[in-house]
């Protein structure tokens, strides 16, 4: 009876050891990826050299306007309340650092956050955009026009330092959101505006090198690639699960390094895809080659079967297919990006030449050279933008790559703060 008893438990023992040897080579992961060129490489810069310093010393401001101001100035910039020109003027003066502060910046020509991981909070953003919105408004329905277009091409300025070489993914994006401001403004300001054709052609100039900085998206991309690395680790160790990072509930809350989480083959994919993406970075994006096994869309929580999908490494493929699409989408926002910053030069362009004539061109090409050296470039298909002299609309064929003839009026009225939401991106030309 010993001796049966001693069989058994040495079955027990040789399958126990067996399924421990089959667990690690199941298990086993590959060495970490080599991946220093996806590191953002730092410059040593002084603080006074470096915007980032400035615009930091508004985090600790707090709010310096009252929530009745901000409703009703907030009213006055949507045309649901009679501009205020007086009223705005008490608000800009009583937080006149503001303005000193972005003065300062602008004049830096790095904005390079003090760690990786700085940035300027979102109060922070809304407070420099908000003013200097507030002001470029206000100088405008003083008549002041010069002044109010300065002021606007000073938030297209800002943000295009912060979208520079030295950011981060965070300063990055807040950087695009000030720059859109900055555009949405100057659009509005040209439509009314009696400035010469002369002083116009200034600004038309200034914003030809407006664009998305590639050197700025690259830093962002590797910057996410970072991101992603540490929540790989952070799933590993068990400083955070799946159930809380994507909805999927039926994983280890530590997952370490197994069978369904393998740390450095997740890495190494998306180190490969991160490059990808930068290669494709200067390109157009009818020029961009982007694998189709490269996710384009969220994947479904499947949590909700109740049961872990045992395929090797899905924790890390379910990694994966949520953070490769936010990725993937920098490129076809930079193409936007761009597209915008040429779109609002042609139409500056358009209102010099119905200054002069008294109407619109047929073409644009009736624009070069006397009001742009070009006709600007839609970086969706590196064709030239397309214009409609009878819509009065000037307009991208957008990431469909399909001219469908530019949006109706209706459309552009109903989508006019956001008019990429259209099939082809246009802006209207109201005057």
């Amino acid at each position: 009876m010993k001796k049966k008893y001693k069989i058994i438990l040495i079955v027990i023992a040789v399958l126990a050891i067996a399924l421990f040897i089959t667990h690690k080579i199941l298990s086993w992961d590959e060495p970490p990826p080599q991946d220093d060129d996806l590191i953002i490489q730092r410059a040593d810069v002084r603080d006074e050299q470096n915007a980032f310093y400035y615009l930091k010393q508004l985090d600790r401001k707090g709010i310096l306007v009252k929530p009745a101001e901000d409703e009703r100035l907030y009213k006055m910039m949507q045309g649901e309340e009679e501009w205020d020109c007086e009223y705005v003027e008490k608000i800009i003066n009583r937080n006149l650092e503001v303005f000193t502060v972005v003065e300062k910046a602008i004049r830096c020509k790095v904005f390079q956050p003090t760690s990786p991981r700085s940035y300027l909070e979102s109060d922070t953003r809304n407070l420099i955009t908000d003013h200097l919105s507030w002001k470029a408004v206000n100088l405008f329905r003083q008549r002041k026009q010069k002044e109010a277009f300065d002021e606007a091409v000073k938030l297209v300025r800002l943000g295009h330092i912060m979208q520079g070489p030295r950011g981060n993914r965070f300063v990055y994006f807040r950087g695009g959101y000030i720059k859109r401001i900055g555009f949405e403004r100057l659009r509005s300001f040209a439509t009314e505006t009696s400035l010469p054709p002369d002083v116009l052609r200034k600004y038309i100039e200034e914003l030809a090198s407006c664009g998305v900085p590639e050197q700025g998206l690259i830093n962002a991309i590797k910057d996410d690639y970072r991101s992603i690395c540490e929540r790989i680790d952070d799933l590993a160790a068990g400083r955070t699960t799946m159930k809380y990072c994507y909805g999927y509930p039926f994983y280890p809350k530590r997952l370490g390094s197994t069978w369904l989480l393998m740390p450095n083959r997740t890495k190494r994919k998306f180190a490969e895809t991160a490059r990808i993406f930068i290669e494709n970075v200067p390109r157009v994006y009818a020029d961009m080659e982007i694998p189709e096994d490269i996710p384009r869309s969220f994947p479904p929580i499947v949590g909700v079967t109740k049961k872990i999908p045992m395929e090797k490494n899905s924790a890390g493929k379910i990694v994966y297919m949520w953070h490769t699409p936010h990725t993937r989408r920098m490129l076809v926002r930079k193409c936007f990006q761009n597209t915008e910053a040429e779109l609002t030069r042609t139409l500056i362009a358009l209102k010099c030449y119905k200054l002069i004539h008294g109407e619109l061109p047929e073409t644009l090409q009736e624009l070069v050279p006397d009001y742009i050296d070009e006709i600007p470039i839609d970086d969706y298909n590196g064709q030239p933008l397309r214009y409609s002299q009878k819509k009065r609309i000037i307009y991208s064929v957008g990431y469909d790559l399909k001219d469908s003839g530019g949006p109706t009026r209706k459309q552009l009225e109903k989508y006019r703060e956001h008019f990429y939401s259209t099939d082809d991106p246009a802006i209207l030309i109201d005057f």
